[in-house]
């Protein structure tokens, strides 16, 4: 109620998931839980939130869907955050002027380009597995109750 009491306040209609009744021009309040991931495929951009007070949650699941995913100040925690912010694919919102900046700038959709750079770091866990396999048969010791497999 707070939120949309607040939105009404800044001129925006806003609707909730559960009233089934969003359409075009109307902040969409989600107000169920566990349909976040699917939901980021109808966006351009995402905030992901708690880097304005702790340190931010997974930028993962707005990437993989293609997002431009914004995120406040306290994002170090999270390896994915810094290196997609090397790309340009994470912007840091320090404030309300840097919101106002990305939503009065032309941005293009770079959802595919997002996308396609996400998918091309799979199968990291695969690769380091594998080596792992292979040094632990390497070097641990062999005995005649274990033998090399």
């Amino acid at each position: 109620q707070d939120l949309t009491q607040s939105l009404k306040l800044q001129g925006l209609e806003s609707v909730k998931l559960s009233d089934k009744t969003f359409g075009p021009g109307k902040v969409l309040i989600i107000d169920k839980v566990g349909i976040l991931a699917p939901l980021y495929s109808f966006a351009d951009i995402s905030f992901v939130g708690g880097s304005f007070r702790k340190s931010v949650h997974s930028v993962m699941e707005s990437a993989a869907a293609g997002c431009l995913t914004l995120v406040g100040p306290f994002h170090f925690n999270n390896r994915e955050a810094l290196e997609l912010k090397k790309q340009g694919y994470v912007l840091e919102m320090n404030d309300s002027k840097d919101f106002e900046k990305v939503f009065t700038s032309k941005i293009s959709s770079k959802k595919l380009e997002i996308q396609n750079f996400v998918h091309s770091k799979t199968g990291v866990s695969k690769i380091i597995s594998g080596k792992m396999e292979s040094l632990i048969k390497t070097h641990m010791p062999r005995s005649p109750e274990h033998p090399p497999q």
